[in-house]
C-alpha cells in the first residue's frame, strides 16, 4: 500500500497486525466489529487479553500508516462504535473493489442490452482477478467464504465472456475465456461445455474430443462416472447466468488477489 508517495513497510508491525490490516482491507469501507476481528485473529485467547492485543494492533497500524497524525483523530483506520474500518480515499486502488465494480458494470450493461459494455466489463473483472485471495493467510477460517465467493464469481465471469465471444462468432477468444474459467474452477460444468463448443466452432474436432475426454476424467475423479459426459451446445446469446456446480455465492501494492504459483491462461482478444 502506498499513501501519497510514501510506501508502507509492513514488516515494521507484528504479523497479527498485518493480518488485521488484510482483513480490514478485504472489507474496506465497511465496519468490522471488534468481536469479528478477535474471533478471526485471536480465537483461543481470553477475551480481555484478545481485546488488549487488538487495541495494540490497531494502534500500531495507525502509527504506521499515519505517523504524522500523532494522537490526532485518525483518518484511515477509524473506529465506528465497537467496530473498526479502513476508510480508503475515493481515489485509492484495491483490486477486490475494482473486481466487484466491474461485475456491477457488467450487470448494468446487460440489463440495458449493451453487449459491448457488458463484455468490456467482464474483461475488466478478469484483469483484476489475479488468483487466490490472500494465499499468505492459508486456510484461515475467516477468509474461506469470501475466498470462495470471489473464485466462483471470477469463474462465472470467464464463462459469461466465453459465451459472449461465441455469440459474436469469435471462437478463438471463446477458447481462451473458457480455459480461464476452468483454470479458476476445474469443475465448472458450463466452462467445459463452452470449451467443447468453441473448438467445434473453430473447426477443431480433435481438440473438442480431447476436451471431452478431459471433462470425463475430471468427473471420474469426483466419482461421478466414467462414461463420456454429455456436452450441450452453448447458446447463441450471452446468458445472464452461466451457472456452475455451486450456488452464487492487503498486499503492499493494493492487491488482495495473489497467486504466486501459477497464472491463468493469457486472454488476448482477436483484433477487430
Amino acid at each position: 500500500m502506498a499513501i501519497s508517495d510514501r510506501t508502507i513497510d509492513w514488516l515494521k508491525v507484528r504479523p497479527r497486525a498485518r493480518a488485521a490490516m488484510r482483513l480490514l482491507s478485504l472489507r474496506a469501507g465497511r465496519p468490522v466489529h471488534r468481536e469479528t476481528l478477535i474471533e478471526a485473529l485471536w480465537p483461543d485467547v481470553p477475551v480481555e487479553s484478545a481485546m488488549a492485543s487488538l487495541q495494540v494492533a490497531i494502534s500500531s497500524l495507525r502509527g504506521l500508516v499515519e505517523p504524522e497524525r500523532g494522537r490526532r483523530k485518525p483518518r484511515l483506520v477509524i473506529r465506528d462504535g465497537d467496530a473498526y474500518m479502513l476508510n480508503l480515499p475515493a481515489d485509492a486502488y484495491l483490486d477486490t473493489r475494482a473486481f466487484q465494480t466491474a461485475l456491477t458494470q457488467n450487470q448494468r450493461a446487460r440489463t440495458v442490452g449493451d453487449t459491448i459494455g457488458a463484455v468490456r466489463a467482464l474483461r475488466g473483472a478478469l484483469a483484476e482477478y489475479g488468483g487466490e485471495l490472500l494465499p499468505e493467510d492459508g486456510p484461515a477460517e475467516w477468509l474461506q467464504q469470501e475466498r470462495e465467493m470471489y473464485r466462483h464469481q471470477a469463474a462465472n465471469a470467464a464463462a459469461q465472456l466465453a459465451s459472449a465471444e461465441l455469440a459474436a462468432d469469435n471462437p478463438r477468444d471463446a477458447v481462451a475465456a473458457a480455459e480461464t474459467c476452468l483454470f479458476i474452477d476445474t469443475f465448472h460444468d458450463t466452462g467445459w461445455q463452452l470449451l467443447v463448443t468453441a473448438y467445434e466452432r473453430m473447426g477443431a474436432p480433435a481438440a473438442a474430443e480431447r476436451t471431452r475426454r478431459r471433462y470425463t476424467a475430471t468427473l471420474a475423479s469426483l466419482g461421478i462416472g466414467t462414461a463420456e459426459a454429455p456436452v450441450s451446445p452453448a447458446p447463441r446469446r450471452p446468458p445472464f447466468d452461466t451457472g456452475s456446480r455451486r450456488g452464487d455465492g492487503a498486499t503492499a501494492d493494493g492487491r488482495l488477489f495473489v497467486n504466486r504459483s501459477a497464472k491463468p491462461p493469457t486472454w488476448r482478444p482477436t483484433p477487430r
